[in-house]
């Protein structure tokens, strides 16, 4: 349990590092914006309450707004995905339900699963990110070509860095 909290709270350390000093200036376009912080969000273990998922979304959120300048955005944006990430993880569930050592990993959950998962979450974060940024609807296609964008970018890059860290987690651990 200890080795598990460790985990993650390395994880929300490094990805949170690696978006303010090296992701945030990447050049990407105007339209794709890529948050891979959120893989510290997606990869927390089926079994965390979702009060404590919310509050580590809004320390998460907190901190990347910190280093974007911004009041509030990610923040916002994070809760709301540390809230909806119960329901999604419920639609999205085997038959027989997750076991309580299982981590959403695609090695354990299998590839669609996984990109059902991050997809979702990541599309609905965004969603809520960039229309609240813009927070107007005479660019509502505009706007919803960056969450899209952004969303298949940040997916994308989750996923190879998903695939490189949790490529040989195979058993139940």
């Amino acid at each position: 349990m200890f080795s598990l909290i460790v985990n993650n709270i390395f994880r929300f350390v490094f990805f949170s590092i690696l978006q303010v000093s090296i992701v945030q200036y990447m050049d990407f376009g105007a339209f794709c914006i890529p948050l891979i912080y959120l893989i510290s969000i997606l990869m927390l273990p089926f079994e965390t309450p979702a009060v404590v998922v919310i509050l580590i979304c809004f320390v998460q959120g907190l901190i990347i707004d910190t280093f974007y300048d911004q009041q509030g955005l990610h923040t916002a944006s994070c809760v709301f995905l540390g809230f909806i990430r119960p329901y999604v993880l419920k639609l999205i569930s085997p038959r027989e339900g997750y076991d309580t050592l299982m981590k959403p990993t695609s090695s354990q959950m299998g590839i669609a699963w996984f990109i059902t998962y991050a997809g979702s979450l990541i599309f609905f974060h965004h969603l809520l990110y960039f229309y609240l940024e813009i927070f107007r609807l005479n660019e509502l296609f505009s706007t919803f070509l960056r969450v899209t964008a952004s969303s298949i970018a940040t997916l994308f890059l989750i996923y190879i860095i998903h695939f490189l860290f949790y490529r040989n987690e195979k058993g139940l651990s």
